[in-house]
């Protein structure tokens, strides 16, 4: 079984292929962080209807929340982080700048679990190719699970 952990640029995306992505379920495994679960929650009320879609689709795929490991003081909620985690591939990962320490926080996470990165983003794709960590774009995920489901 493939163990994944989809970056928040991918949520949108999977609502619309949601029938597709519940017959991967014998093959994958869906994965996220607390940070991503918080980061739908705060979707305003003006986009209820949407907010609700994408929580409803964390319980239809069985997406489980993993730790987040490195923890970092102030990101992460108490016991959701990993505390003494490998810090090595989050600073691979990191910014200078620091502006992308949630990408970090998902892509050191998906790392220390041993878990495919499911991400569009291509700066982060870009990192985490470069430094051998596992990663697939959408179309990939997408591309993969069809020729699943037309082998069955």
């Amino acid at each position: 079984m493939k163990k994944i952990i989809i970056d928040c640029n991918i949520f949108d995306k999977m609502i619309f292929d949601k029938d597709l992505l519940l017959q991967s379920l014998g093959e994958y495994e869906y994965f996220i962080i607390s940070i991503q679960y918080d980061e739908l929650k705060k979707i305003p009320n003006s986009k209820k209807e949407w907010r609700e879609s994408l929580l409803s689709l964390i319980d239809i795929l069985k997406i489980t929340t993993v730790y987040t490991t490195p923890a970092i003081y102030g990101k992460v909620k108490y016991g959701l982080a990993k505390y003494g985690g490998d810090t090595d591939a989050f600073n691979k990962i990191l910014k200078t700048t620091r502006s992308n320490i949630n990408d970090a926080l998902i892509a050191s996470s998906a790392i220390s679990h041993e878990y495919i990165l499911i991400t569009d983003d291509n700066e982060l794709r870009r990192k985490m190719k470069n430094n051998n960590y596992e990663v697939m774009t959408y179309s990939e995920l997408l591309n993969d699970i069809k020729n699943i489901v037309h082998k069955v």
